[in-house]
């Protein structure tokens, strides 16, 4: 077992949080500034964060096994990508209800998910949470209508595996969630 070495100057000693306001909103995310005071100097510094909800990630797999992918157009990137289906936990949602309704919402599949772990994205500048979902024996929905401009992949787990050894896979808390998903015994390693 690998023990922590701390540095030979000693602990690290947290700074001391004063105040936050919010610097921009939009409806979807905001912007705060946040002030704090360096621990060893005294010295004021100032820090911008992104607030937004919590996240969902949900791999779920079809009765035959497919991973289910939505392909779907991200502003940011200007082009497509493919990614686990996931959102944001509404105010008043549980994690699992924010689950069940963003993968029917994104696939107009439905199944019984089981929590597989949590983790951040981008610790540096957002402090939400991203909840990881997994799923088995997902069945569509005949009557769905879908809402978004998304459009539903199938992928067997070697041909996945085959996308994102190629690069054409990009989202890293995709791979976080399969790994998750291994460790609490839920899905078989590709």
């Amino acid at each position: 077992m690998a023990l922590d070495k701390s540095s030979a100057a000693g602990p690290l000693r947290e700074p001391r949080f004063v105040a936050s306001e919010t610097a921009f909103r939009t409806p979807y995310f905001s912007i705060a500034r946040e002030s704090f005071v360096a621990a060893g100097s005294g010295e004021p510094f100032h820090y911008y964060k992104l607030d937004r909800p919590d996240g969902t990630i949900m791999l779920g797999l079809t009765v035959a096994g497919e991973i289910i992918l939505v392909r779907q157009f991200r502003p940011a990137l200007r082009r497509f990508t493919l990614e686990l289906p996931c959102g944001a936990v509404d105010p008043g949602e549980s994690p699992a209800e924010a689950a069940r309704r963003e993968f029917y919402e994104e696939t107009g599949y439905r199944c019984t998910f089981v929590p597989v772990g949590t983790g951040r994205i981008m610790m540096n500048r957002v402090a939400a949470c991203e909840f990881c979902f997994f799923g088995r024996d997902a069945v569509r929905d005949p009557n769905f209508a879908p809402r978004e401009e998304i459009e539903v992949r199938l992928y067997p787990p070697e041909s996945f595996r085959q996308l994102v050894a190629a690069g054409g896979f990009e989202q890293l808390a995709t791979l976080g969630t399969i790994l998750l998903a291994q460790w609490k015994g839920e899905l078989q390693a590709f």
